[in-house]
């Protein structure tokens, strides 16, 4: 084989890379654009813009901000049939699996300095530690992400498509921390005893 045919299979090699580069940018569906547009206002912070919250959950988005932040994502595919989308998306998100383990640690840590502090302030000095201890993990250079992916369900209502169950999507956000507790047998109740 030649130089020459070395650099006619390369260059057709590149092609076809290309088409299918081309293949994958080409996914279009007004549901792909929804979600993004979703992506990217969670990311800005405004989760009241999409999900109804009430002010702790609001508060829990707000400590989670710099990790929702680090989230990527990859629509895999779409499918539609009979007014159904679905989006397979391969999600990149941050373990914060152990984030709950040493805020209750921290808290077992201090209780002779929070006996002394009303429930409104040792309220508010967990929310502080937990999140110093979401930003210490997403920041530290051992952080590791899971791959996760999702199957999410649109629904054509008119001309609007709507999202049918959104509860896979919102386990993305939860960053592996219930799934945790569950597994050391952390007791809430427990741990905030004073």
């Amino acid at each position: 084989m030649g130089m020459e045919d070395v650099l006619s299979k390369a260059m057709e090699k590149k092609e076809k890379t290309k088409e299918i580069m081309d293949k994958k940018k080409e996914i279009t569906h007004p549901t792909k654009d929804i979600f993004e547009e979703t992506m990217k206002v969670i990311k800005e912070g405004n989760f009241s813009g999409i999900w109804n919250l009430d002010e702790e959950e609001e508060k829990s988005f707000r400590i989670l901000e710099n990790a929702i932040k680090k989230i990527t994502y990859n629509i895999v595919d779409i499918k539609e049939e009979n007014e159904i989308s679905i989006l397979s998306v391969n999600f990149k998100v941050p373990n914060l699996s152990k984030v709950k383990g040493k805020l209750f640690e921290r808290i077992q840590n201090s209780k002779s300095i929070l006996s002394m502090k009303d429930e409104s302030e040792i309220e508010k000095i967990s929310l502080e530690w937990f999140k110093e201890i979401v930003d210490e993990e997403i920041n530290g250079v051992n952080l590791n992400r899971k791959f996760k992916l999702i199957d999410i369900k649109y629904v054509k209502n008119g001309e609007e498509w709507n999202i049918e169950d959104d509860s896979e999507f919102v386990k993305i956000f939860g960053f592996e921390m219930e799934e945790q507790i569950k597994r050391d047998g952390y007791q809430k109740d427990n741990c905030f005893q004073i």
